[in-house]
């Protein structure tokens, strides 16, 4: 597998998650699971909702400096969306480590306007409320405050 842990200074070819969540995908059909949330990232696809200076740094420093991590989170998204489990791909901004607030936007193959920011309690208060939802089966979530 692929290098893990990148980050600004260190972004070196990776398959952490397109072959992991290939791993994932393949338990889950041989076991016959059916539901399953996965972790992206916002910047995989530039918010045209996003203020013109967070669009420009989004696209033309993170990026570039963080190509392979990106290049690898479209496969496994790609992955993803070719099988016919009921997946849900969350694309957070920035995470923190903030407590779980239960105050956050979120929207559904939509542009979330103006989210730079989510604590990783409150994305997983997110999939706990929403492991049954039908309306994000098959979807894309942006969440943020």
């Amino acid at each position: 597998m692929g290098v893990t842990g990148a980050n600004f200074f260190n972004d070196k070819p990776t398959t952490l998650y397109s072959e992991g969540n290939a791993s994932l995908v393949a338990a889950m059909q041989r076991t016959g699971a059916k539901r399953a949330f996965f972790i992206s990232a916002s910047a995989v696809e530039i918010s045209p909702v996003l203020p013109f200076y967070v669009r420009f740094v989004a696209k033309y420093i993170i990026q570039k400096i963080l190509r392979h991590m990106y290049a690898d989170l479209r496969k496994m998204e790609a992955t993803i969306k070719a099988t016919e489990l009921d997946w849900t791909i969350i694309r957070p901004p920035q995470l923190t480590d903030g407590p779980a607030t239960g105050h956050y936007r979120s929207s559904i193959n939509a542009f979330l306007k103006n989210a730079l920011k989510i604590s990783r309690a409150d994305v997983a208060h997110y999939v706990i409320h929403n492991a049954f939802n039908e309306a994000t089966f098959k979807g894309i979530v942006e969440i943020g405050y």
